[in-house]
């Protein structure tokens, strides 16, 4: 009895190891994807401030503005991302870049402001 009772505690020990481990994986992760959201916000706004105009995709930061290839790798291998260049007319709170994975989020707006949604 006493022997079940220790191979059950070790199995139950090792389950919560195992997903306490995937957690922690899994929030790495996103916070490496925050960082590297800033990344692309930066580059973002400083093609804004010189150029005047968002890019047509972001292959064009990497192309024309310098930005490490694999950042943009990272993030769309590692999530969802969508870019939609904001329209002339759209309100400050325009959306244009998005990186979802599952329930959690990063957004930028057209201003550069950026939320986290976990």
């Amino acid at each position: 009895m006493r022997k079940r009772l220790s191979i059950l505690i070790a199995a139950i020990l090792v389950v919560a190891l195992a997903l306490f481990v995937r957690h922690a994986r899994a929030e790495a992760e996103f916070t490496k994807t925050i960082s590297y959201v800033h990344w692309v916000t930066k580059s973002l706004e400083q093609r804004y401030k010189d150029i005047g105009e968002y890019p047509e995709s972001l292959t064009v930061l990497v192309t024309e503005d310098n930005l490490d290839l694999q950042i943009l790798d990272f993030l769309h291998h590692s999530s969802e991302v969508i870019y939609r260049k904001p329209p002339e007319n759209a309100a400050p709170s325009f959306d244009m870049l998005e990186a979802r994975q599952g329930k959690r989020a990063i957004l930028v707006t057209k201003e550069f402001e950026r939320r986290v949604i976990r």
